[in-house]
């Protein structure tokens, strides 16, 4: 077993009191035992050494989709697709009713990274799924000049990125649903809630927030 819920938020708190992102200050890196969290959690070790981190925005983005969720979310999704950027981890996440909706999940998040940063996503890195091999996903990325990295079947580590995010949404809104005490089918939207909170938390990996 990996290090458990509370040594993690331990370690996250006191990164946040060195002020890693603007307009949070604490005054204490003390915290309690947390049942939700212990609820909605549990890890296990990583498979295998992680690859090396792009360099630049948009060099690498991570997607996986996640569900079917059971319920359905309040707004009709039973899934949601993730996209991670390698090198700030910062990620977006979009519930979608159907998988084939990944598809233009994706163009969307293409058009507003790129206008945004004003560079193109150089690679693209997702698992095997219907969703991502289809000819028309293909032909978008190669008409976009972004190479598309793909996992080897049933080898979730190769896509470990974009599946720890998912698993961490997943635990986050599981967590805060347990704790508020609150219907399941507020899923998606807890899941959005949490992925907001992690942009805005240090990672692991980086001692500054996304």
């Amino acid at each position: 077993m990996a290090s458990t819920p509370r040594a993690y938020w331990i370690r996250s708190n006191q990164q946040l009191a060195k002020d890693p992102a603007t307009g949070i200050k604490l005054t204490s890196t003390a915290i309690e035992a947390c049942a939700a969290c212990l609820q909605g959690k549990q890890t296990r070790q990583p498979s295998s050494k992680p690859a090396q981190r792009a360099m630049n925005t948009l060099d690498r983005v991570h997607s996986d989709l996640c569900g079917p969720m059971t319920p359905q979310s309040l707004g009709g999704a039973k899934y949601y697709i993730s996209f991670r950027d390698d090198a700030t981890s910062w990620t977006e996440l979009e519930p979608i009713k159907k998988k084939c909706d990944a598809f233009g999940s994706t163009k969307k998040y293409f058009a507003q990274c790129e206008a945004m940063h004003g560079v193109k996503i150089k690679a693209f890195r997702s698992d095997n799924g219907g969703e991502y091999t289809s000819h028309a996903f293909e032909e978008f990325l190669a008409s976009s000049g972004c190479k598309h990295e793909v996992s080897a079947a049933d080898s979730q580590e190769q896509n470990g990125v974009a599946e720890r995010v998912n698993r961490t949404n997943v635990e986050r809104a599981k967590a805060m649903l347990y704790g508020a005490q609150l219907a399941l089918f507020l899923g998606a939207e807890a899941a959005r809630t949490a992925d907001y909170i992690m942009n805005r938390t240090p990672t692991r990996s980086q001692t500054k927030s996304p």
